[in-house]
């Protein structure tokens, strides 16, 4: 299968589950991973019903593309990603995916602790194979189109793993550790052996989007211009727009909104709470005009986006 790239202009007891995307306020996911003595989780989603918006963890993330055709983002190179393909995440590194062209997309992914394959930091496992990943900032992701050997094999793992977690046979914990441990050297011996140094520019662009981004999902219920998303990572109006236009590839008014109707379609699928109250819960101070926006974005109005996901 043919992998597109976008260019821009200048617990013992696993479960899977639907995935939703919480942050605190640095932009960090705040979702807890399985549990203390084995913190992995595994995901089961559809991108056309749920978006992921941007964020980031330290854990590592693996998924791959069941159905349909997502698109990711991850700081500022998008894919696109057809079924069979996946996509290894690194820790701590900023990124988002949507359904592409209304393709349905499904997708199964695995986030876990670097500590499931390591250990503790001091040990042999953390200080050669997973702390070369996870310290390399010029090795955020990998994508795997199964045209690779290893992409192939890569691809495989992901699928066992997600398996064994839905059908947790006996001593599958250490199946799977052992699997990601497979998983992580073999990333580890495929990583570029000379990676282009991140540059301080994009160090620091990636700080500032995660600040900004963070600020957003923190106050997106209030007003919210331009000048106090700048501020909050001590930028000009005109730095602000550069930044995201250069990372997420919309204007910061833009995001606002996308944002403010993902989480009031969230408050749509889980609360009872009227159609006027979830719009100004989520800053949108003009009803009519959150009706319409909501519509624009989700092609159904917010009443007819709550009777389709309560069926």
């Amino acid at each position: 299968m043919q992998l597109i790239k976008i260019n821009r202009q200048k617990g013992n007891n696993m479960a899977i589950i639907r995935q939703g995307v919480s942050i605190d306020s640095t932009g960090r996911e705040v979702i807890v991973r399985g549990t203390a003595d084995f913190p992995l989780a595994c995901y089961s989603d559809n991108l056309s019903q749920r978006e992921v918006n941007w964020h980031w963890h330290d854990d590592m993330e693996l998924f791959v593309v069941t159905e349909g055709c997502a698109e990711i983002t991850i700081g500022n190179e998008r894919y696109i990603l057809t079924a069979g393909n996946g996509c290894f995440v690194n820790s701590g590194v900023i990124h988002s995916m949507i359904d592409r062209e209304n393709s349905g997309c499904k997708y199964r992914s695995i986030v876990f602790h670097p500590s499931v394959v390591g250990g503790s930091v001091e040990s042999i496992y953390y200080q050669a194979y997973v702390m070369p990943v996870i310290q390399n900032e010029s090795f955020p992701f990998v994508i795997f189109t199964k045209v690779a050997p290893w992409h192939r094999d890569a691809v495989s793992i992901i699928e066992k793993v997600w398996l064994l977690c839905e059908t947790q046979p006996a001593g599958y914990h250490i199946t799977v550790r052992n699997l990601l441990s497979e998983f992580v050297f073999m990333v580890c011996s495929n990583m570029p052996q000379a990676s282009l140094p991140t540059t301080e520019k994009t160090a620091r662009n990636a700080q500032r989007i995660k600040k900004m981004l963070a600020f957003i999902h923190s106050n997106y219920t209030s007003e919210i211009d331009i000048q106090t998303v700048a501020d909050s990572a001590s930028l000009s109006k005109s730095e602000c727009l550069r930044c995201f236009k250069n990372t997420v590839g919309v204007t910061p008014a833009l995001y606002i909104r996308n944002y403010r109707i993902h989480c009031a379609a969230i408050m749509l699928e889980t609360t009872t709470e009227k159609i006027s109250v979830v719009g100004e819960k989520c800053g949108f101070t003009e009803s009519s005009y959150f009706i319409k926006v909501f519509k624009e974005q989700k092609g159904v109005t917010p009443a007819e986006y709550r009777e389709l996901h309560r069926q």
